[in-house]
Formats: C-alpha cells, sequence, structure tokens
C-alpha cells in the first residue's frame, strides 16, 4: 500500500463490499499515526524500513466509535472501539513467513496484545497469519488443508 491512489481504491473496495472494518498487512508506511480520508480512519504502525507494517481502516460510521489505539510494534496494532455493553478490542497482526524465531515472537506479542485490552473487552484477532496449507486431512477443525503431517504426539514431521 504504497501508493497513495492505492487508498482511494482501497476506500472503494470498502464502500462496494460493505465492510466496516479492513485489516491491512505490507502497509509501507514509515511510522505510526492516524489519518482521515473522507471520514475513513487510517491507523497504521510501521517501522523504518517499509515492511511488515499493519493497519486498518475504518468506515466513517465506525470511526466514531474509536476510543484509541496503540501500537504494539511494526507487526501489531490494537484499535479500542466503544461498544453498546463492553468495549471491542481489535488486534490487527501480520504473522513471519519463515523465522522460527519470528514466529515465536509474534505469539508474544499477541499474547501481550491481548493483555493491554480490559479482560471484559471483546477481542477480536484479524490479520495475515501466512498460514501454510497441503493435501493431508490430520484434524478436523485443520479439514483438508494442512501441510505438515503430524504424529500422534502432536509433534509436526515434514
Amino acid at each position: 500500500m504504497s501508493q497513495k491512489g492505492i487508498l482511494e481504491n482501497m476506500k472503494q473496495e470498502i464502500k462496494r463490499m460493505k465492510f466496516n472494518i479492513l485489516g491491512l498487512s505490507e502497509m509501507r508506511w514509515k511510522g505510526a499515526g492516524c489519518i482521515t480520508s473522507d471520514g475513513y480512519k487510517i491507523l497504521y504502525s510501521g517501522g523504518e524500513h517499509h515492511h511488515r507494517e499493519v493497519g486498518v481502516i475504518l468506515d466513517p460510521e465506525t470511526s466514531k466509535a474509536i476510543k484509541g489505539f496503540w501500537t504494539v510494534s511494526n507487526r501489531t496494532i490494537i484499535v479500542q472501539l466503544q461498544g453498546k455493553t463492553f468495549d471491542n478490542g481489535l488486534i490487527q497482526i501480520y504473522a513471519p513467513t519463515a523465522d522460527k524465531d519470528e514466529e515465536v515472537e509474534i505469539y508474544e506479542t499477541a499474547k501481550n496484545a491481548m493483555k493491554q485490552l480490559k479482560s471484559q473487552d471483546i477481542k477480536i484477532v484479524i490479520g495475515d497469519f501466512n498460514s501454510k496449507s497441503g493435501s493431508e486431512r490430520t484434524e478436523t477443525i485443520v479439514g483438508p488443508f494442512q501441510k505438515e503431517k503430524k504424529k500422534l504426539e502432536g509433534r509436526q514431521t515434514h
């Protein structure tokens, strides 16, 4: 999402698809902040290297419910929205693709993000989790799309 024209396209698609909230990965915007464009709020969290940045676009009506937002890392942002009974905590995450150390780190970041919200808040986690898929069916929840084979103990084999 490195060009401003893409932002205009995203706003049109949100309106066309009737989405209220859209999570973004690989925004390629430096720093962190909030901009408003035609009533849409774009909240973003980025680093200095133009990669791994995340963001959230909220439509004009949903934007009115924003209580606050904060960055956890360049891969994670939290948006707190005012709800009728409970507040909603939206966590946008962009998971790594290969590095095991980064994979462990993103789980820790997600746990820390959850802890930053109130216990009674409704927590919604969205994002690009870079999941792997394959043809072997090993679990009813995963279905036929799991890539790694699993041993009986639950450890992955390749």
